[in-house]
C-alpha cells in the first residue's frame, strides 16, 4: 500500500509527464513550422508531396498529443480520487492545504500567503495533514479487508 505522500504525488507526477509530452509535441511542431509545414492544413502530408521524414514527424506530434490526452484522463481520475480522500479529513486547514498543494500544484509560499500563515507554519501543518491522511488511508484499507 502507498503511503499518503506517494498517493498525493501521483497527480503531480502525471502532470509532469503530461507537460513533458506537450513540450515534446510543441518543439517538434515548431521544427515543422520552421520548415513551412502545417499539419492542420495538409492532412498529414508534406507540402511538396514526398518527404517521409516530415510525415513521420507529424505522426510523432500527433502521437505525443494522444499520449498526453490519455495521461490527462488518468490524472483527472486520480485527482477525483485524491479530492475524495482529502475530503474525509476533519480539519478544514488540512483539507485546504492538501488541495492547494496536490490538486492545484501550488507552492508552499503561495499556500502560506493564501492561508495567512508563515511558510514555516505551513510546513508543520503540511506534515500533520499528510500524517492525518495517511491514518485515514490506513483505516480505509483495513475496513476493506
Amino acid at each position: 500500500m502507498m503511503n499518503a505522500k506517494e498517493y498525493l504525488n501521483q497527480a503531480w507526477e502525471l502532470n509532469q509527464m503530461i507537460n513533458d509530452k506537450m513540450e515534446k509535441a510543441e518543439r517538434l511542431r515548431q521544427d515543422l513550422y520552421g520548415r513551412g509545414v502545417s499539419y492542420e492544413n495538409n492532412g498529414g502530408s508534406s507540402p511538396n508531396g514526398g518527404s517521409d521524414a516530415i510525415g513521420k514527424a507529424i505522426c510523432k506530434v500527433i502521437a505525443f498529443e494522444q499520449e498526453a490526452d490519455a495521461l490527462i484522463d488518468k490524472m483527472i481520475a486520480i485527482k477525483i480520487d485524491i479530492e475524495h480522500a482529502i475530503g474525509k479529513l476533519d480539519d478544514r486547514r488540512y483539507r485546504k492545504l492538501l488541495e492547494r498543494r496536490y490538486l492545484f500544484f501550488e507552492s508552499f509560499e503561495v499556500i502560506a500567503g493564501k492561508m495567512g500563515y508563515s511558510k514555516k507554519h505551513i510546513y508543520r501543518l503540511h506534515d500533520k495533514a499528510v500524517s492525518a491522511l495517511d491514518e485515514k488511508l490506513r483505516q480505509d484499507a483495513t475496513e476493506c479487508d
